[in-house]
């Protein structure tokens, strides 16, 4: 096939030229001509009354891009000073080209998506290499068997990501730790196939597959999408609210196409040769590559987060780094994030080498690290140590040295070893990475609450994002709590609608343990005693589609997006501690570190019979010290509905427990005790829970200890 002649010398011309086209199928520019729908070559664009045009080189009129906000088609060796680079629609992260309908209706079966594109620096968060769609909301079907509303098929670079969008949540296929590594200061190509006759999908990078899955019916022809909005540079959300939180890309666009067919790895490789003529031309650079590596220095001693250079040389004529260190040393370093994880106990020393890597040639610097080693002997199932001491350079820092240290908000007073929050503005956010890839975990929050403090609605913690996806611990009343991809919030309360104690000392531990698939057994304790248990929390963190967390202690993800801040205040209270673990405690770990040994508790219940066949009931209690001449009060409470809290009781039987008191105030009874209470057969069915409570009180007041049996 005959070859294109390379156009990269083209100036932008003035606004009011017209440029013609050519047909693509009639140039045979690549293997699959008869297939291409969509073709932009952005060297120039028609001035209209709509605006900037970009034509669709395969049927100029049908499809045209329309270029929108700053961005513009320019000779970047002009404009940026970068030779070779040739003449792209550069969008500065305002803007972006919107692609007028009509093609789509062609492409009812398999598809393709390759673009060329140029980034100038790491894609920020939520940025999106193109996404056709719509952000109509349409509502649910309500036959199982119907379609459900979808409007968008997106390209994400940060978090990598190709989604098919139905309202409400998205079908995301992450390319995280799938090889691809976006080049930055390069021109590049990535490829996205659909066949839809095996119902699978494929991801090229400059003609090299990196990955490959089956969409497990989770995706769809472009026919096929409320396809009102597609956009390269910028997303459906560019002229709605929540554009705010899908930023534009930075960078560059050269060449883009869609093909009505999933191409193979043959085409896509023969494309990608073609479409390197797009490009500056390679040569051998090798000695400027080594020169610049030679100046570059990192520091000898790694701590707390390092950001890793991703080039060297001048801005304007970059040599792009690679980051290498051998398998063993790789958990203890993210070049990323630049997180640094320090080993547990002694330090460690290592290699790291820098790499500019081209075809023409390799060069390399090798540089000798140390990190220190962690040696406060905190357990390695600490995910996170805060003590609130201290605030050092705007963050209170995490002293399990996992570098998730939380930055302070608001003009927050550190006295006493207490941070203290006023309820208005003030409030901390841990690291981002806090519960990346994490199943189950635990909270503990030791807190003093003021006297004249209500905080209703307020939430110890609220780790997630935005309103889509968090975890969280409500103060008033105390309430464990879930919301997963825009779905429901799913709550697990405390019995009798527990709340903080004021003018005190609270300690509150919340675990979240995954169990089995959508079923996570989460556990609210307040001192010690568990207060509140069920399964209604369904996800984990790990399952979650967003991974850029916004960890906030003391604040809600509602109240930081000006939503309802009526219902969920910043609370009031005096963090003394706060640990975050990444397993879920058990019962007894619990009340040791809440020093719940000295409460009166229900160890246990158990429902069995005698020999002669008669039901009964036997209860464990751990008696206190502190309530020796007490009398404690179990009850088995059985409820009207096997699945409401909040269902009338019906109390069947009772018994007192007399606590005796022995010499030297010692109790007799003092540790484990075990007694029996009758059966009631005839509601065998209902669901049961068993309370104790001590002799001053009655059935209307909290109850020390709640078992379910």
């Amino acid at each position: 096939m005959r070859k294109l002649t390379s156009i990269l010398t083209i100036i932008c011309l003035v606004a009011t030229l017209i440029t013609a086209v050519v047909p693509a199928a009639a140039e045979g520019q690549d293997l699959a001509e008869d297939a291409l729908k969509l073709w932009y070559r952005f060297t120039s664009y028609t001035q209209t009354d709509e605006g900037k045009i970009v034509r669709n080189r395969v049927k100029p009129g049908l499809s045209d891009g329309i270029i929108m906000g700053n961005a513009d088609i320019v000779d970047m060796s002009e404009e940026y000073e970068a030779p070779n680079l040739g003449t792209t629609l550069w969008v500065p992260g305002n803007g972006g080209l919107k692609i007028k309908e009509g093609f789509q209706t062609a492409i009812t079966g398999s598809w393709t998506v390759s673009v060329w594109f140029y980034l100038p620096d790491t894609p920020g968060e939520g940025a999106r290499l193109f996404d056709f769609g719509s952000t109509t909301q349409r509502a649910y079907p309500t036959s199982e068997n119907s379609d459900p509303p979808r409007n968008s098929i997106f390209f994400k670079l940060k978090p990598l990501q190709l989604s098919d969008r139905i309202y409400g949540s998205s079908n995301i296929f992450s390319l995280e730790g799938k090889g691809l590594s976006l080049l930055v200061y390069q021109h590049q190509m990535l490829t996205v196939t659909f066949d839809k006759a095996t119902n699978t999908y494929a991801v090229y990078h400059n003609g090299n597959l990196i990955t490959s899955g089956n969409t497990n019916g989770q995706m769809r022809s472009l026919s096929e999408v409320d396809f009102t909005k597609a956009f390269l540079g910028t997303n459906v959300w560019y002229d709605t609210s929540f554009a705010t939180d899908n930023p534009d890309l930075v960078g560059g666009y050269y060449d883009f196409k869609i093909y009505a067919t999933a191409l193979n790895a043959d085409q896509v490789e023969a494309i990608y040769d073609l479409g390197k003529e797009y490009g500056p031309e390679e040569q051998d650079r090798s000695e400027d590559a080594r020169r610049a590596l030679d100046e570059l220095t990192i520091p000898s001693e790694l701590a707390e987060r390092y950001q890793f250079p991703t080039f060297v040389g001048s801005i304007e004529d970059p040599f792009p780094i690679v980051w290498l260190v051998d398998d063993e040393y790789k958990q203890y370093i993210n070049f990323a994030t630049g997180r640094i994880i320090e080993p547990k106990g002694e330090d460690v020393t290592f290699t790291l080498t820098a790499k500019i890597d081209t075809d023409q040639y390799d060069v390399r610097k090798e540089f000798t690290v140390t990190i220190k080693g962690n040696k406060e002997n905190l357990p390695d199932d600490v995910l996170a140590y805060y003590d609130f001491s201290e605030a050092v350079d705007g963050y209170v820092l995490d002293k399990s040295r996992n570098n998730f240290n939380a930055q302070v908000f608001g003009d927050v007073e550190f006295k006493n070893g207490r941070a203290k929050l006023n309820g208005d503005g003030q409030y901390f956010v841990a690291d981002k990475e806090l519960l990346n890839n994490v199943e189950s975990f635990s909270v503990y929050a030791k807190v003093y609450i003021p006297k004249n403090a209500d905080n209703t609605g307020a939430r110890i913690f609220d780790f997630g994002t935005h309103q889509r996806n968090s975890w969280f611990l409500k103060a008033g009343p105390v309430t464990a709590g879930s919301k997963f991809n825009f779905g429901d919030t799913y709550l697990v309360p405390s019995a009798s609608n527990v709340n903080l104690k004021r003018g005190a000392i609270n300690e509150l531990v919340v675990t979240f343990e995954k169990i089995e698939e959508d079923k996570v057994l989460t556990s609210v304790y307040f001192d010690g005693v568990l207060i509140g248990q069920n399964t209604n929390i369904k996800k984990t963190p790990k399952e979650s589609t967003e991974t850029n967390f916004v960890n906030y202690i003391g604040r809600t993800q509602w109240l930081a997006n000006d939503e309802y801040p009526g219902e969920n205040p910043d609370i009031i209270a005096e963090y003394d501690e706060f640990v975050v673990y990444n397993r879920a405690l058990t019962q007894d770990e619990v009340r040791e570190m809440c020093n719940a040994a000295n409460e009166t508790y229900v160890k246990s219940i158990e429902t069995t019979t005698d020999e002669s066949g008669n039901p009964y009931v036997t209860v464990v209690v751990n008696v206190s010290a502190q309530d020796a001449g007490k009398t404690v009060k179990p009850f088995i409470a059985y409820y009207t509905a096997p699945t409401r809290d909040d269902t009338t009781r019906i109390v069947t039987s009772s018994t007192l427990l007399k606590i005796e008191r022995g010499g030297y105030d010692v109790p007799l009874f003092e540790g484990e005790n075990t007694f029996v209470l009758p059966y009631d057969a005839t509601l065998a069915s209902r669901a049961k829970k068993l309370f104790l409570w001590s002799d001053d009180k009655d059935l209307s007041s909290p109850v020390v200890s709640v078992i379910p049996f």
